[in-house]
């Protein structure tokens, strides 16, 4: 789907590999959110042109990013959407590196909403971290926690939801797991 300001969601994919795992898993949260009748709009970050933040503090002094990339119309829908949900894989505990790439670009954000003191209204919006990986222990996934709920702070959003799958590391384990659809179903019930 084209990107829009007008959708309820944001999907935000962290994959390397297209066609994998995370891909088959951002499939089965668009079709919940489509039996839910929930619009939504799929980011893909592979397929973006985000460069790594440069730590030059210019959004801190100007409000503003200097890096004049595919960031630049995510900002908008990142202050916008009503539901932000965030799938990354598990990589050393934590997210992708195109998720925390993306991520650390999102300082701007921050600086616009506790420096400049001018971020979006936060009432009624929800984030969903909704990750996967080769672990078979639900605790190590901390990372991906700890990165998502601050994340979702800084773009102005309290409320947050997480849903893990662990024991998925071939192309194709996701397809093996036991009622996904259903636990999927879980994390988004409510969010009308």
């Amino acid at each position: 789907m084209p990107a829009a300001a007008s959708s309820d969601v944001l999907i935000i994919s962290g994959a390397h590999r297209k066609g994998g795992n995370t891909d088959i898993l951002t499939e089965h949260i668009a079709a919940a959110l489509a039996r839910h009748s929930l619009s939504h709009t799929d980011i893909i970050l592979r397929e973006k042109d985000i460069r790594p933040c440069t730590a030059c503090l210019s959004c801190e002094r100007d409000n503003n990013c200097v890096i004049t990339d595919d960031m630049q119309a995510l900002y908008p829908l990142l202050e916008s959407s009503r539901v932000v949900v965030l799938v990354p894989p598990l990589y050393f505990f934590s997210m992708s590196s195109l998720m925390k790439i993306f991520i650390d670009r999102c300082q701007m954000l921050y600086a616009r909403r506790f420096i400049h003191k001018a971020g979006s209204d936060t009432r009624g919006r929800t984030g969903i971290i909704v990750s996967l990986g080769a672990t078979r222990k639900k605790k190590r996934f901390i990372g991906v926690t700890l990165t998502a709920d601050f994340f979702f702070r800084t773009i102005g959003i309290r409320k947050m939801r997480t849903l893990y799958f662990t024991k998925v590391e071939k192309r194709g384990d996701i397809d093996t797991v036991k009622d996904i659809d259903k636990r999927i179903e879980r994390v988004i019930d409510g969010i009308k």
